[in-house]
């Protein structure tokens, strides 16, 4: 069925909606029931409607005069619209998450700075004061002094080191909790999408064949359109 084809590589949705009406022809075939079979091939036609063309028999495809091809324009663009108002939401929400975990990188930082100062001030404080109190132990010029201001400098590249471990870490976590929140974005989209190109056959199918009811109730009771 080349026209059927083609309808595939452009919505699977739709073409799975033909099969289905397809499957359902043949068994009203099977069983004899030429209403039955009627019906399915109506349903599939509503479908191929869409794209202009349309069959007697689920074989011999020919140009038909799409009454309906507007409304299924109309739905694809509202479904767009749609789309794009929940990607505007959505990225908004994103760009608010990842500015604020930008913000925390910056504390981060702030905190390291604070931190490496402090650990200066210490250190400096410590050697200032450390003749002093050799002096007084009666300890200066022993040697002892030079061990106390080793174990000084190692203390503060040992307290440094971890102060920026700790930073690194902050800043590793803070990535990737943006890093999570940007594929939660793009998840959401996607499956919106999804959700919308899922729904927007049945929508027209159900449009479509609404408006075919609403013909013959019209015609039945001798209404003109």
């Amino acid at each position: 069925m080349p026209y059927d084809e083609e309808i595939k590589k452009k919505s699977p949705q739709n073409y799975d909606l033909i099969q289905q009406a397809k499957n359902a022809y043949m068994a009203a075939e099977k069983a004899g029931d030429t209403q039955g079979m009627q019906t399915a091939n109506n349903q599939a036609n509503i479908v191929r409607s869409g794209y202009g063309y349309t069959s007697a028999d689920g074989a011999n495809f020919t140009p038909t005069q799409n009454t309906h091809f507007n409304a299924y324009q109309q739905i694809s663009g509202m479904n767009k619209d749609i789309e794009k108002a929940n990607e505007r939401r959505v990225n908004a929400q994103t760009q608010q998450n990842v500015y604020s975990l930008d913000r925390s990188k910056a504390y981060a930082n702030q905190n390291y700075n604070q931190g490496v100062k402090s650990l200066e001030q210490a250190k400096m404080s410590q050697t200032k004061a450390l003749p002093e109190q050799m002096a007084k132990l009666g300890l200066y010029g022993s040697g002892t002094g030079e061990t106390a201001y080793s174990n000084i400098i190692n203390s503060y590249a040992q307290q440094l080191a971890d102060l920026n471990t700790q930073r690194n870490q902050s800043l590793y976590d803070i990535d990737t909790q943006i890093n999570l929140a940007k594929q939660k974005s793009a998840e959401q989209l996607a499956d919106f999408s999804f959700q919308m190109a899922m729904q927007q056959p049945q929508l027209y199918t159900e449009m479509v064949q609404k408006d075919i009811d609403e013909k013959k109730y019209n015609q039945q009771f001798g209404y003109q359109m």
